[in-house]
């Protein structure tokens, strides 16, 4: 018994020529590249997210600082300066008025 593609025929196949193979798109390999393509950009919009969030954060902490700056001006200025004696003043002056002199 032949088994085989000349089988229940009075011809014998002794050779087969391909001409033309169409291979087809392979679907699942393009589906994965279409998924790892939506993935890459979920996971950069995710990281453009934490970091307009970072900026953000730094924002905020340069007006704190700005903030806490000027309460610190403003808690200086609360704090009495020691005025000299008039009689120190005068004394001083003179003092450095006749050693510019010399």
């Amino acid at each position: 018994m032949q088994k085989g593609v000349d089988a229940s025929t009075a011809f014998e196949i002794l050779s087969i020529d391909i001409a033309d193979v169409d291979v087809a798109d392979n679907i699942g390999a393009r589906l994965q590249a279409e998924q790892a393509e939506a993935d890459k950009q979920v996971a950069q919009a995710k990281a453009e997210m934490r970091r307009a969030a970072a900026v953000a954060v730094e924002q905020e902490m340069s007006a704190k600082t700005q903030e806490m700056r000027a309460k610190v001006v403003e808690a200086e200025s609360e704090i009495p300066l020691p005025w000299p004696r008039p009689s120190a003043v005068a004394t001083s002056a003179s003092w450095t008025l006749s050693n510019t002199r010399m």
